[in-house]
């Protein structure tokens, strides 16, 4: 049977030492999962920051894209977050100068989905 319930501290060691066996790290991890009454991972639900934008396509200098990001990355400072994630498509003039900031790629896909 899975259980999805609330992070409590005393999950905390036994989730890393999961998520480490498994190649894995977290991401402020808000609910633990549990299968058959064994943790086996985690959910992050808004634990993370994502920064999103929309520039238009006709908008080629870097440095307006430098500016979105540091602001970005100023406001998730400011309230005291220290990572993030951001949304880019690969068709954007933008993708080509995230390295030039400083981001790494993370992953390759995101899904997008409504609430009910």
């Amino acid at each position: 049977m899975t259980n999805i319930r609330d992070i409590q501290e005393e999950d905390v060691e036994e989730l890393v030492d999961i998520a480490k066996k498994d190649g894995h790290g977290l991401w402020r991890p808000t609910s633990i999962i549990e299968v058959d009454g064994k943790i086996k991972g985690s959910l992050s639900i808004g634990g993370v920051p994502l920064i999103t934008a929309f520039i238009s396509k006709d908008v080629e200098s870097p440095y307006v894209f430098k500016e979105v990001m540091n602001q970005g990355r100023k406001t998730i400072s400011d309230i005291g977050f220290q990572d993030f994630l951001v949304a880019l498509n690969d068709d954007s003039p933008a993708f080509r100068f995230m390295p030039a900031f400083g981001l790494q790629p993370y992953q390759s896909v995101m899904w997008y989905g409504q609430a009910q």
